[in-house]
Formats: structure tokens, sequence, C-alpha cells
């Protein structure tokens, strides 16, 4: 049944086809430019809603926190390890983490992925 479904389908397909191309008024209905080009619009749009701007607003509020480390704050790194801000570094892309007693670790701004408050 579904391969005569299929091979009925296929010649509608053909058909159609054959007859757009060998119908001259056909041919001449063809749309405006702008016209073919409002699915790919659709398509863009869709895609910059549902993935580019979320991405953009979690990469924000990502570098807010980053910013606002400060010595003694707990934190996660993207490694699993817990720990607290033991110090900021001059140059503002590292900082030195505490990861045990007398155990200080110096590790990139960018690993860290959470900020855990009191309540966690």
């Amino acid at each position: 049944m579904k391969k005569l479904l299929l091979s009925f389908s296929l010649s509608v397909v053909f058909f159609q086809t054959t007859f757009a191309f060998s119908n001259p008024q056909a041919q001449g209905s063809e749309s405006p430019f702008w016209v073919q080009l409002i699915p790919l619009a659709l398509v863009f749009a869709i895609f910059f809603f549902l993935l580019i701007l979320p991405q953009q607003r979690k990469m924000k509020k990502h570098r807010a926190m980053v910013e606002s480390l400060k010595k003694g704050d707990s934190v996660i790194l993207s490694s699993g390890i817990h720990g607290k801000v033991n110090r900021l570094a001059e140059d503002r892309l590292t900082l030195y983490v505490e990861i045990a007693d007398k155990v200080v670790v110096c590790v990139n701004k960018d690993s860290v992925v959470q900020v855990p408050t009191k309540l966690e």
C-alpha cells in the first residue's frame, strides 16, 4: 500500500512539473523576487529570537555576575570545584580561589559558572 501511494504521489509531482514547464501561461506567473525572500526572512527572524537573543542575554548576565565578584564570595567553577574568592588579580582576567585550607588556585574569571547564594 505504501509503495502504491508513493508511486502515485511521485507520478502526480512529475505530471505537475512537466505540465508547468510545457504550459507557457504558467511560466509567466512567477512571483516577484521580494516575495521569494519572505520565507528566508521568517526563518532568520525565528532563528534570531529563539537562539541568538537568549544566548546574548545569558552572556550579559554571566558577564555581570563575573564583574560583581569580590573577596569572600563562594564560587563554583566550570570544572566543578567549589571554593571562595581569595583575591582578585590586578589584570582583571584572573582571580585566586581558595579550594581548601591554604590551597589557592589561580583561575580565569570566565571559568566561574555560578555564585551560590546562602540558600543553596
